[in-house]
């Protein structure tokens, strides 16, 4: 039976005895804190799905001359997401005979690997719809990718969210003046400030000079490092698959890249009535995705 654990698969547990069984890789690791917490908009869901929906703005007022009539402006639907939760789950089956024989408590333990593997997935799907696949296959509600160069306003006009530069000093200022001048669906100024620089671990330390050196990390003219006059944290990514990407974001409570937990973590444990084997399993539902794009800019770098 598939992950069915036998005694003779952990012979040492039984026979002879590991001397150090902490350093047992099964459980021996610690983890980071929860990255995608602090980058994605949190929410709880009682339903089978979300629904993100917007109507477009009101364009600027246009003069109107004394007696004429007004100028009436329609009301249009701007964009819709729908996240629709999955389940995720793993287990393991243990034999009665191998929880009997070990006096470590090894076998008894597997929430833990569970729990470590679990969280492990969340992260994982997190930070690929958002970020890793963001370039390519993962879009948001206008149907182009989160990061695109096309992304239409409902009452006309596009802008763009993207790059293909390294991280240096002239792509951050570029990606600081893409904040300054974002606009609604109606083309009206908003205010967006940038809060994170997330990077993978490749760029930290370039990300480290940039951001909070004294003087300009690209000059020995000891001119003024600008780029300290803004409230930008920067967020190692343990779970972004390029080395070379990076991204600006805004507060997550600003953005529209939702994450919503439908069932946190359950862990159940059982003893099956023929096989007396343990079994223990651990199933999560949620859902990730961005809809407007708008305090997300990232570049593949």
């Amino acid at each position: 039976m598939a992950g069915l654990v036998l005694r003779s698969t952990f012979k040492d547990l039984y026979e002879e005895r590991l001397p150090y069984l902490e350093e047992l890789i099964y459980n021996a690791y610690d983890e980071h804190v929860d990255e995608y917490s602090q980058v994605l908009n949190m929410n709880t869901s009682s339903r089978m799905s979300e629904t993100d929906f917007s109507v477009a703005e009101f364009g600027l007022f246009p003069t109107k001359a004394e007696g004429t009539d007004l100028t009436l402006d329609s009301i249009e639907p701007g964009y819709t997401k729908t996240h629709t939760h999955v389940t995720y789950a793993r287990g393991t089956e243990v034999t009665k005979e191998s929880l009997q024989d070990d006096q470590d408590g090894i076998m008894a333990d597997q929430a833990y690997g569970l729990g470590f593997a679990g969280r492990q997935t969340v992260e994982t799907v997190a930070f690929d719809e958002v970020f890793n696949n963001g370039f390519t296959t993962s879009t948001s509600a206008d149907g182009l990718s989160i990061y695109n160069s096309s992304h239409e306003l409902v009452k006309g006009g596009t802008w763009s969210n993207t790059a293909s530069a390294d991280l240096d000093v002239p792509s951050l200022e570029a990606a600081l003046t893409h904040f300054a001048g974002l606009v609604d669906e109606a083309g009206k100024k908003i205010r967006m400030m940038a809060s994170k620089l997330v990077v993978p671990t490749a760029l930290l330390y370039q990300a480290i000079r940039l951001v909070e050196s004294e003087g300009r990390p690209d000059t020995a003219d000891r001119a003024k490092n600008a780029f300290r006059n803004f409230s930008i944290s920067i967020f190692e990514g343990h779970y972004l698959s390029s080395s070379t990407a990076w991204f600006l974001c805004a507060d997550a409570r600003q953005l529209k890249a939702k994450f919503y937990w439908r069932q946190r973590p359950q862990v159940e444990s059982e003893v099956d009535f023929w096989s007396k084997s343990g079994m223990t399993s651990m199933d999560l539902r949620f859902s990730v995705g961005v809809s407007d794009p708008r305090g997300l800019y990232g570049s593949t770098g």
